[in-house]
């Protein structure tokens, strides 16, 4: 009986099965009659578990930008990271004991979670663009480089607040024939006049920043001037008073060129890499499986 049962081509096939299916059990460290639910009560920290928990705690989902700032952390707060993953992790293990995540909304869109984020990390490793790649990425998306109207200028001011109107006036345009006189420079414009609610000089600023503190008046006339004169004008008026002005540049609107915004194209050309190439790999996820729609269900969903 015994000698028969050796010789069946049954046994050998089953014997086979049980030393693959413990090679396999060895090889993954795991044990396949346990349940995952009941896991022990370790709980193992090393670095690659708490740089996946602050990607997931940052929402950034560059390694090694994690990865530095990993390495930046004080003593305390790489204790208090350790602190804070061993406490979700310990609460997470009791939430699958007691079965939350069974039909759980929340808990399912935590896994949808992780699984792009996986297929994120497969995806980025895939996301390196040539040259060729990043000028076209640029021609194709200029609207999005767009350079506004700026402007950079002094300004020497006289409050309505202080003087009546008229009184106002004439401070500022006797002081224009003095800054005038002096030929007083951009630097020291700031000697003169009296205190401005913002500032006293404006490097690059566009034409809303300037209307917002200005009025539209009198920004639309200091974007007129020229600031290759080097001189002082005015009196201009704005809701607080008069002012004197200097300009020394105003850009024009335009695109930035790729060589001065080089390190920007890339980072935008890469990110919309990233997500072509995740969309492309969850579309083929989804054909992988086949949908059944019950009858009726769509019976009275208008086509689009």
């Amino acid at each position: 009986m015994v000698r028969r049962l050796l010789r069946d081509p049954l046994t050998h096939f089953l014997v086979a099965g049980l030393g693959i299916f413990a090679l396999y059990a060895w090889v993954n460290d795991s044990n396949l009659f346990h349940d995952p639910r009941q896991d022990d009560a370790t709980i193992r920290v090393d670095r690659k578990v708490l740089l996946e928990f602050m990607q997931y705690r940052l929402k950034a989902f560059q390694p090694e930008l994690v990865a530095a700032k990993f390495d930046a952390l004080a003593y305390r707060e790489r204790k208090r990271l350790i602190q804070d993953y061993v406490r979700e992790e310990v609460l997470y293990r009791e939430g699958l004991k007691l079965g939350l995540d069974r039909n759980d909304y929340v808990i399912k869109q935590r896994i949808i979670q992780r699984v792009r984020f996986g297929l994120r990390g497969l995806v980025e490793d895939a996301s390196r663009l040539s040259e060729d790649d990043l000028k076209a990425w640029y021609q194709n998306h200029l609207q999005d480089y767009r350079l506004e109207p700026s402007i950079t200028f002094t300004h020497v001011f006289f409050s309505t607040d202080l003087h009546n109107r008229e009184a106002a006036l004439n401070l500022a345009t006797d002081m224009l024939a003095q800054l005038r006189h002096n030929r007083v420079p951009f630097s020291e414009a700031g000697n003169y006049g009296e205190r401005f609610p913002y500032h006293t000089n404006y490097v690059e600023r566009d034409r809303d920043y300037v209307a917002a503190q200005f009025g539209n008046s009198m920004t639309d006339a200091i974007f007129a001037l020229d600031p290759k004169t080097d001189d002082w004008f005015g009196p201009f008026q704005s809701p607080y008073g008069f002012h004197l002005v200097k300009v020394t540049r105003i850009t024009q609107p335009g695109t930035a060129a790729l060589e001065t915004i080089r390190q920007q194209v890339a980072d935008d050309a890469r990110q919309a890499h990233i997500n072509k190439l995740l969309e492309e790999n969850i579309r083929d996820l989804i054909q992988s499986y086949q949908i059944e729609l019950s009858p009726g269900i769509t019976s009275d969903v208008p086509t689009p």
